[in-house]
């Protein structure tokens, strides 16, 4: 509620300052766009929008008020958010953290937490574990927001790869899929290691593969979540090593 009455605060005050005798007139165009705009976000963030693609904030307050659980969903993830921004992986926090629990998929904060939980299986290559627990989610993805499944769609593609489901991972390989990869690949690593997986296994192009490793290894530091690309660059390592043993073995 901080950052919706923040925005209607600003509109108030800028609203007095414009209907002031002391108000410079030619700054009035730029006084209403900024009470407008900031009336905008207020309803944007401060009325629920369900059936959307992410949960704002009116909603994540209902969900908070509705389940207990939620409460404990949120607080983890401002955990494993401070832990991995200051360089932590996943594997380094506590185990309780991800413990398994009864989730509502409709609550977008429970359902993050089960996936920060296959991400923690993952870092710790507990491959089988991280798939199950990965396909228990997708089969719910009716009843989550659209950039959740996105996110778990991303995920479950490449423990498909690290386990030999070629043909789940090429299902899951869907044009939209690929669009979204490639819109947040320069801001999230782990965006970058799934394409890269992609272009090794599905695409069969192991040389633009190691060019997008070494691309993520040279820009690591330009990603925010410090914690997160050293997981990444770890499990691209498991990945050419993996695949290098599969060579071997045919």
């Amino acid at each position: 509620m901080g950052g919706v009455a923040a925005n209607l605060i600003a509109s108030l005050l800028m609203a007095w300052l414009l209907l002031s005798a002391d108000w410079p007139k030619e700054l009035d165009g730029f006084g209403w766009q900024f009470c407008v705009v900031g009336v905008a976000f207020a309803l944007l963030n401060g009325i629920p929008l369900p059936g959307t693609r992410i949960a704002n904030d009116a909603t994540n307050m209902l969900l908070l008020r509705r389940n207990p659980l939620s409460k404990r969903a949120l607080m983890i993830q401002l955990r494993v958010n401070a832990a991995i921004q200051e360089g932590k992986r996943p594997q380094e926090l506590p185990a309780e953290w991800f413990a398994p629990f009864d989730t509502d998929f409709k609550d977008s904060l429970q359902t993050t937490l089960r996936l920060y939980r296959a991400t923690w299986m993952m870092d710790g290559f507990q491959w089988e574990e991280a798939y199950r627990e990965l396909s228990d989610c997708y089969a719910h993805r009716d009843e989550m927001l659209g950039l959740l499944v996105d996110e778990l769609a991303c995920e479950l593609l490449f423990v498909c790869l690290m386990t030999g489901r070629q043909e789940e991972a090429e299902r899951l390989y869907t044009l939209p899929l690929r669009k979204y990869i490639g819109h947040y690949r320069r801001v999230m690593s782990s965006k970058q290691r799934v394409l890269c997986a992609a272009k090794l296994y599905l695409e069969e192009n192991e040389e633009e593969a190691l060019e997008m490793q070494e691309e993520l290894r040279r820009n690591r530091y330009r990603y925010l979540m410090q914690g997160e690309v050293a997981m990444d660059l770890a499990l691209l390592e498991e990945l050419f090593r993996h695949r290098k043993e599969e060579l071997r073995a045919s």
